[in-house]
């Protein structure tokens, strides 16, 4: 039986109790948070300086497109600027993250 992925989960009853709590910027925040964690641990990248080099990378590590990735970013700087989150703002967020975390490589 394989391990079962307890950080998905973790993450998961966490965004259920922000949600619970109608904070989106919360839960944005905490998504960011585990996507830096799962990029730093699946393709060995430091995410301490998001620049061009740092989107190449993780573009050509990921099989995503730069323009995607490049997207997913500018998105996050945004909503990283923010007091307030929408909940669109919040699921394009999601989408996009799990657009580049689900991708095959």
């Amino acid at each position: 039986k394989p391990n079962s992925n307890t950080t998905l989960a973790f993450t998961e009853t966490i965004g259920k109790l922000y949600y619970q709590n109608l904070n989106n910027r919360h839960i944005a925040d905490k998504m960011i948070t585990y996507f830096y964690e799962h990029i730093r641990n699946k393709y060995f990248i430091n995410t301490a300086l998001v620049n061009n080099e740092f989107i190449n990378s993780l573009a050509g590590k990921s099989g995503v497109s730069q323009k995607e990735t490049e997207e997913l970013f500018t998105l996050v700087t945004n909503i990283r600027e923010k007091d307030n989150v929408t909940d669109q703002e919040l699921l394009q967020l999601n989408l996009k993250i799990e657009n580049l975390t689900k991708t095959k490589t």
